[in-house]
């Protein structure tokens, strides 16, 4: 019935083997578990069980987004090149890190506002360890079913929340004395709204350009470009693909570099410091444990993955 009405809707003469292809391809790629870098650690909340009032919606329209979109990322541009970055002594890093927790709270909202404006569940906000970075995570599974315009802004929804968000802190940081804690945030709400934009790691800016690109496993693709590239064959793939594979590897040596040349120094200042608390000490041992956790996760969902496969 599916090969009749497809051949008769678009004038085809597709084979029935040809359409049980496809539904095999479509039955693996959503039910067999793929290994990911992001390790779960608890669910904090079903968004879909929350109500949004009809303001907020309106800020998801296409065309009041974009507009906002760019006005607010223009705005938050300037902010970050003018305002003061003097942190007042009666505050410390605790303080930002619990409102800047809040924020990237809001921007995994963000996510999910978008996608339920378009018919999709999100039936999950958690937050887990990605690599070696303490994330929020929103499960945005459905969101394939969208066209490219779609996914797209559901993609860049989160950094529009951060950017809103931004503009309401430079307009208080203005008008109030006193201002450091405000400047801190700014910033550092501004610096995690960068990274996010990172194409070379599983952010927002990642699944932005493998829309653009129109490719579905695009860090897998460019990896195996990679491991060609050192068995020195030529590879054969979009003139795109290769751009970002080449861009992905000069990100990696430049980290590298920065790793080599900036980060061991930088804790050693660290440590020599009166002011150092106990956490500056305890957060790189921190980060390589989730890294060897996640890695140990990953091996054994691979290895038990590889057992069940026929």
């Amino acid at each position: 019935d599916i090969t009749q009405t497809i051949n008769q809707k678009h004038n085809l003469n597709i084979q029935k083997d040809e359409i049980l292809n496809i539904i095999s391809k479509i039955d693996h790629s959503l039910f067999s578990k793929k290994s990911s870098f992001l390790v779960k650690v608890f669910k904090v909340l079903n968004p879909d069980k929350l109500h949004f009032p009809a303001l907020t919606k309106m800020l998801f329209k296409k065309k009041v987004f974009y507009t906002l979109f760019f006005l607010t990322l223009f705005l938050n541009t300037y902010a970050f090149n003018n305002l003061n970055t003097t942190l007042s002594s009666q505050y410390n890093w605790m303080h930002i890190y619990g409102l800047i927790l809040i924020i990237v709270f809001l921007h995994e909202l963000g996510h999910s506002i978008a996608a339920r404006s378009f018919g999709i569940k999100t039936p999950e906000i958690g937050f887990g360890i990605y690599l070696i970075f303490p994330v929020f995570y929103i499960d945005l599974g459905e969101a394939w079913t969208l066209n490219k315009q779609q996914r797209t802004l559901i993609n860049l929804s989160g950094i529009y929340v951060q950017l809103i968000v931004g503009a309401l802190l430079y307009f208080l940081s203005i008008n109030i004395e006193n201002n450091g804690l405000l400047n801190a945030i700014f910033y550092t709400n501004f610096t995690i709204l960068f990274f996010n934009l990172n194409p070379f790691l599983k952010f927002d800016g990642y699944w932005i350009v493998s829309d653009l690109l129109g490719e579905n496993d695009l860090m897998r693709k460019s990896n195996r470009i990679l491991k060609g590239l050192l068995l020195l064959k030529i590879p054969n793939d979009k003139i795109g693909v290769l751009l970002y594979t080449l861009l992905k590897l000069s990100f990696v040596i430049a980290m590298l570099y920065l790793a080599s040349t900036q980060i061991i120094p930088f804790y050693k200042t660290l440590k020599a410091l009166n002011t150092t608390d106990w956490y500056t000490s305890i957060i790189p041992i921190l980060l390589l444990g989730s890294l060897i956790y996640a890695i140990k996760i990953n091996k054994n969902h691979e290895f038990s993955k590889r057992k069940k496969t026929p």
